[in-house]
């Protein structure tokens, strides 16, 4: 069943046409990973789905709904968050207070929220990090903090957009372990951006490759990422293997 679906979506920004009639397609219970090099228009697709700003064409759509330009607060109601690139935690709260936060606005009241906050702080692994003020976490912590929100939210699609940049290898398995964990687990479905290559080959259903606002190809991982169009596209000699 395909759950979330883009149609010729397009974005302009004073004559920059950032997006080209991009279409895809993501089926549930599934992770879609989304590559290309900078500026290939991967987190403006993003922010067209999510909502940030409206497309300058195409639809959205969510489970058969048109949601185009809806606004993040009411589709996470509908069950779709996103994580960003560059996290935004409340940098003088606590790990659990940001949590916390994140409950509530899904609506959680009392002893609920607290009860969410901990349960999505167990399953990101940040336990012993719940009482430190969060603008003072390292980089790993702060991310697994910003997948802690979204999950606080009770997602049934995730978006991620680059959740393993800044990360050094023994700190990346672990998040790898956890989204493999919720789409086995919890049949979660996942749209995820990334550069590393070795993530996209790991949890990747299906990959999309992106370049100058358009889909370059699509299919799965080992015949996007052996494709030479998109070899010369990403970094004009080989794609990175780390």
């Amino acid at each position: 069943m395909i759950v979330l679906e883009a149609h010729a979506l397009t974005k302009s920004f004073s004559g920059l046409q950032a997006l080209k009639g991009v279409d895809l397609e993501v089926e549930e219970g599934k992770i879609l990973g989304i590559i290309g090099a900078n500026g290939a228009g991967k987190t403006t697709l993003f922010n067209c789905i999510m909502g940030a700003f409206p497309p300058t064409s195409g639809t959205v759509l969510l489970e058969g709904r048109d949601i185009t330009g809806m606004p993040a607060h009411q589709l996470a109601r509908l069950g779709m968050v996103r994580t960003f690139q560059l996290m935004r935690p409340f940098h003088t709260m606590t790990v659990l207070e940001n949590v916390e936060v994140a409950a509530m606005s899904r609506g959680a009241r009392g002893a609920a929220v607290r009860a969410e906050a901990v349960g999505s702080i167990e399953r990101t692994g940040l336990s012993e990090w719940a009482g430190h003020q969060s603008g003072l976490l390292p980089a790993g912590m702060q991310k697994r903090l910003e997948l802690a929100r979204a999950l606080a939210l009770r997602p049934r699609i995730l978006l991620l957009d680059e959740v393993l940049a800044g990360l050094v290898p023994s700190e990346r398995a672990p998040v790898l372990d956890l989204l493999s964990s919720l789409r086995r687990d919890e049949g979660m479905t996942m749209v995820f951006v990334e550069h590393i290559m070795a993530a996209i080959r790991v949890l990747s259903d299906h990959v999309v490759m992106m370049d100058q606002g358009a889909v370059l190809a699509s299919g799965d991982a080992q015949t996007v990422l052996s494709d030479p169009h998109v070899i010369e596209a990403y970094l004009g000699k080989e794609l990175p293997h780390a």
